[in-house]
């Protein structure tokens, strides 16, 4: 006989997790194990893997499962496991970068690249508004 308490996690290899930030505007991201589970990164506890109600946090998520073959996916998952225990940096390795590294090999965060070009772009325009002022 097998009983079972929970049902299965929908969560696959390779999925793509998103849900709303806990702190305000903006998305969290996660990446689906092959065991059910979730590579998460957070600013408390690093990266590392816990459940799809963990990854939830009580907030409502979305699974995006990319057409890949077989072995994509376990690659997608090996990359996410390397990292296992790596502090999260905002600017420099938050959930946005693990995402992309884990995907596709190449860490970047659109978010942070935003915020830094509008940065730029305000420091610009104080420099050429000074210079304008002489």
């Amino acid at each position: 006989m097998h009983v079972t308490f929970t049902p299965p996690s929908p969560v696959r290899q390779g999925d793509i997790l998103v849900r709303p930030k806990k702190s305000g505007p903006g998305y969290h991201y996660g990446t689906g194990l092959s065991n059910g589970r979730v590579k998460d990164n957070t600013p408390e506890q690093g990266k590392h893997v816990t459940t799809l109600a963990g990854f939830q946090a009580g907030l409502p998520a979305l699974i995006f499962r990319p057409d890949r073959l077989p072995v994509e996916n376990w690659m997608v998952e090996q990359r996410a496991l390397s990292t296992l225990g790596d502090p999260y940096l905002y600017a420099d390795d938050n959930c946005e970068h693990d995402l992309t590294f884990n995907q596709t090999g190449i860490p970047t965060s659109p978010t942070v690249n935003a915020i830094l070009g509008l940065a730029a772009l305000v420091v610009t325009g104080a420099l050429i508004a000074h210079q304008q002022r002489r």
